[in-house]
């Protein structure tokens, strides 16, 4: 038998100064005994990160501080059997790393309301400047039951 190619999943936008965990798959080939990733800046193509760990799962974790927020990145990753034989590499997968928004309500957790209709408002910011996506309020009785949930908010 071979290796066979790795495929990475996709990979969200998540914030740098936390360690994320990328996943990626192979079907059939050789048993994987270990997995090298590489990461490069998506615009100057400039070699960021690597690093290879020794597991049978199809994971790599990436360190919270290796990459910027704000930049965004190609990542790639091949596999290695018990012989040290290496597969091809992955087709790289483009992501962008941004700081955690912070959102603000005007009503809080634990907040009783006490008549059938609330008015909600939010204030919503993001460092990069990345606009938000996509949103449900949603309203909890005291035995946290779904009492009631908004409309979706696409921004």
């Amino acid at each position: 038998m071979a290796l066979t190619t790795p495929i990475i999943f996709d990979i969200g936008a998540f914030d740098a100064n936390d360690d994320y965990t990328m996943s990626f798959y192979v079907t059939g080939g050789d048993q994987v005994t270990k997995n090298e990733i590489q990461i490069t800046n998506n615009t100057t193509s400039a070699i960021v990160f690597t690093n290879t760990v020794f597991s049978y799962t199809y994971t790599h974790v990436i360190p919270k501080g290796k990459l910027s927020n704000g930049v965004t990145y190609a990542i790639k990753v091949r596999t290695y059997n018990s012989k040290n034989e290496v597969s091809a590499w992955s087709n790289p997968v483009v992501f962008t790393c941004y700081t955690k928004p912070t959102i603000k309500l005007n009503i809080t957790d634990g907040q009783q309301v006490n008549s059938s209709s609330v008015y909600v408002s939010m204030e919503y910011n993001q460092a990069q400047g990345e606009l938000f996506n996509y949103g449900v309020i949603t309203l909890y009785d005291e035995y946290k039951n779904n009492r009631s949930s908004s409309r979706p908010y696409m921004g």
